[in-house]
């Protein structure tokens, strides 16, 4: 099953010269890269710390309602200031 995803998590910042965009979050096309699963992965910028190791990416085949309540999660977590 392919998985389409166009979702990026992008925070405005405050910069001397202006405003500047930091992607928290981004996603890679199984169609588009002809891959079994969608990506969803996060920038190093991304607030998900946990100890010494945590996840930056995941493989996705489906999009069900958990899914989508764990990446809201995750997203949520990415562009927090904690």
């Amino acid at each position: 099953m392919n998985l389409e995803m166009s979702t990026t998590a992008i925070e405005r910042k405050p910069t001397d010269s202006g405003m500047r965009n930091d992607s928290r979050c981004f996603s890679q096309s199984a169609q588009k890269f002809k891959t079994r699963y969608a990506t969803l992965a996060f920038s190093d910028t991304a607030n998900l710390d946990d100890a010494h190791t945590w996840p930056i990416a995941f493989a996705l085949m489906a999009l069900t309602a958990a899914e989508q309540a764990k990446i809201g999660a995750l997203v949520k977590n990415a562009v927090s200031e904690d």
